[in-house]
């Protein structure tokens, strides 16, 4: 069991360390709580859903991607035509499966 223990953390480390060279946090801001409330009305969204739709689109907002995707596993949240729209108007592709995010995002490198 320690050896398993051992194992995982560092997996762990390996991915964490991954994830800073590649990765980017978006900062928690007053402003992003803000339209997280107004995301829970407008949406029907629950409060920790809102929270990260609200930092998803205030990203896309900040950095205009030209072709983005909002890959995440609790697709149902989220799976409302309004959301999907708005994601799409901000050049962002709504992927409910990680294996059709990493299928994304290979198309997405220099061939």
């Amino acid at each position: 069991m320690v050896q398993s223990n051992e194992e995982e953390r560092q997996r762990f480390v390996q991915y964490r360390s991954r994830l800073i060279q590649i990765a980017e946090v978006v900062a928690l801001t007053a402003d992003i709580l803000i339209e997280a409330a107004s995301c829970e009305t407008t949406y029907d969204l629950r409060p920790q859903d809102a929270l990260v739709y609200a930092s998803v689109t205030s990203h896309l907002r900040r950095y205009q991607p030209l072709q983005a995707c909002f890959l995440n596993r609790n697709s149902k949240d989220f799976d409302s035509p309004d959301i999907v729209d708005e994601l799409n108007q901000l050049n962002c592709r709504m992927i409910p499966r990680f294996d059709h995010g990493y299928s994304f995002l290979q198309s997405q490198l220099p061939g």
